[in-house]
């Protein structure tokens, strides 16, 4: 893993004041979702240097962007994407995907916000301090580091990618993430349906809204969420969404979000009221159904800690057209699987899962 360090990131989104005789300060409470989701990037240097700044690495054309975020799982903490993003492959076809060149990334690249000095951000066009990352996505020998279904293999178009010690454990990165659905009695009880708003949080066309911030795409859930999916003569652990998802969000989290102030209940069966932003992740996004839809898949989170549990690493020797029984199918269990006593305890004390939670949202002094 290589880190590239940045100046600090601007962006034509940053808000631009007029000098003050004194500088104001200004408390916004940002939800924290907003820190879950990461743009990505992928580069194929296939034995050529590494770039030694992050210039020398602009100058270099990616093999493929999308959308990651952070799944922190049994203590570990991980980066979750799709599975195209980190094979350049169609998931269906098998297909290299436009501009990857026909070959697989050998290195992902992300930008991580840096805390701000003091807790407090400049909002006067100076932007996010920022670190640049280069992690491997193959070893010495060509083979993936990052972990696919153990049994759907690249029938699943999930990624997961173990983040190393040395970013996991940086306590100067600004880094947050989803977990499991808390199963404590006073946690909210959000369950998905069939109409229900969803959000995808990611960067349509690589666009943020400053700071480094993804976008909130809004749809509705479209297929029954409590049935396996059927297509191409299979059932698949996905549901669909309808939403306006542009290229670029592949890879990102689907969510259930409520409101401050929102009744809800709670998994032991009362109505308790959020005091802050609550979201349940419902899966990985990972595209449109066609490019003429606004249909798009959403693989199941449950799937995400399957991989996580098995750390099978991905294999890129796949056959395609892929047939049922290379594909076993997952069983009902496994979709639904219960989580162990470590997830539980480990969901429990997730940032943003408890009904008045002061950390529900992100709180920051902003100097303006």
């Amino acid at each position: 893993m290589k880190t590239i360090e940045s100046q600090r990131h601007t962006t034509p989104g940053d808000i631009i004041n007029e000098p003050v005789d004194q500088p104001r300060a200004v408390e916004l409470k940002i939800p924290v979702e907003q820190f879950r989701s990461l743009a990505i990037k992928m580069y194929y240097f296939g034995g050529r240097d590494l770039p030694t700044d992050e210039d020398a690495l602009n100058e270099i054309t990616p093999a493929g962007t999308g959308s990651a975020f952070f799944y922190r799982f049994e203590g570990k903490l991980y980066i979750v994407t799709a599975r195209h993003c980190f094979s350049a492959r169609n998931w269906e076809t098998g297909d290299y995907l436009p501009g990857s060149h026909s070959v697989e990334p050998t290195h992902l690249a992300l930008l991580l916000r840096r805390r701000p000095p003091g807790g407090r951000w400049d909002l006067r066009g100076s932007g996010a301090p920022a670190a640049r990352m280069l992690i491997p996505l193959l070893d010495q020998d060509g083979t993936p580091i990052w972990f696919e279904h153990p049994r759907a293999g690249a029938g699943m178009d999930v990624a997961v990618l173990l983040v190393p010690d040395s970013i996991a454990n940086d306590e100067s990165l600004l880094i947050e993430s989803y977990s499991p659905p808390s199963t404590d009695g006073d946690a909210p009880n959000v369950v998905a349906s069939v109409a229900q708003d969803v959000f995808v949080i990611g960067y349509p066309y690589g666009l943020e809204s400053g700071f480094m911030m993804p976008l909130w795409i809004r749809g509705t859930i479209a297929s029954e969420p409590v049935m396996y999916y059927p297509h191409r003569g299979q059932d698949l652990p996905l549901l669909l969404i309808d939403a306006r998802t542009r290229e670029g969000q592949s890879g990102a989290p689907a969510i259930l979000y409520r409101q401050p102030l929102t009744p809800v209940y709670t998994n032991s069966g009362t109505i308790g009221m959020t005091q802050a932003g609550f979201s349940r992740i419902l899966g990985v996004y990972s595209g449109r159904t066609s490019p003429d839809s606004d249909l798009g898949f959403v693989w199941r989170i449950e799937q995400v800690d399957v991989i996580c549990r098995e750390a099978k690493r991905a294999r890129l020797d796949h056959s395609w057209p892929l047939t049922l029984d290379q594909i076993p199918l997952t069983a009902p269990e496994d979709c639904c699987s219960s989580r162990d006593s470590s997830s539980r305890s480990e969901a429990s004390e997730n940032r943003g899962l408890h009904i008045g939670h002061p950390d529900a949202t992100m709180s920051h002094r902003v100097g303006t």
